[in-house]
């Protein structure tokens, strides 16, 4: 149905991606590198609702990444949430939207809802202090998660970046 080569996924790998599908199932099929192991990832009717109607795949694809696991794996962010939050240090009334691809993979998009600026952000093992990391593990659901994450993120001095701090 579609494919995509060296796709650069929000978790900082480069994927081949393809999607296929037989009557009303789909699936992902996607390879780490040039010359991984082909991972096949169904795609639920959940899923299916997530995504972009106009372009399905494309937003599909943007959500494909790598789990480093133990084991390691590819797989499909699941979307933990998304509402408004009030960012440090000023307070920013921020729309979020947050993406898990593992225990400590995340990916954050975001816009402010006064000047309307667009902010995205990858946060991967290492990025968040130790007490936020422990907040993350301590969640026992996605909302939890969201929150823990949300907590961790402010808006840079100039207004212009998301941040972990």
């Amino acid at each position: 149905v579609a494919s995509a080569d060296g796709v650069q996924s929000k978790t900082g790998e480069r994927l081949t991606l393809e999607v296929y599908k037989d009557g009303e199932a789909v699936e992902l099929r996607a390879r780490e590198g040039a010359d991984g192991e082909e991972t096949r990832i169904p795609v639920g009717a959940a899923l299916l609702q997530e995504l972009d109607q106009a372009d399905p795949w494309t937003d599909l694809f943007s959500r494909a990444g790598v789990d480093p696991g133990p084991p390691r794996r590819l797989v499909v962010s699941a979307k933990l949430g998304e509402r408004e939050v009030a960012l440090r240090p000023n307070g920013a009334s921020v729309l979020l939207t947050i993406y898990r691809y593992g225990a400590k993979r995340f990916y954050v998009a975001g816009m402010d809802l006064a000047t309307q600026r667009m902010f995205s952000l990858s946060i991967t093992e290492g990025s968040l202090s130790a007490e936020a990391d422990a907040a993350v593990a301590a969640a026992g659901s996605d909302a939890a998660t969201f929150d823990a994450v949300a907590a961790a993120l402010t808006v840079g001095e100039d207004g212009e970046a998301l941040l972990v701090g």
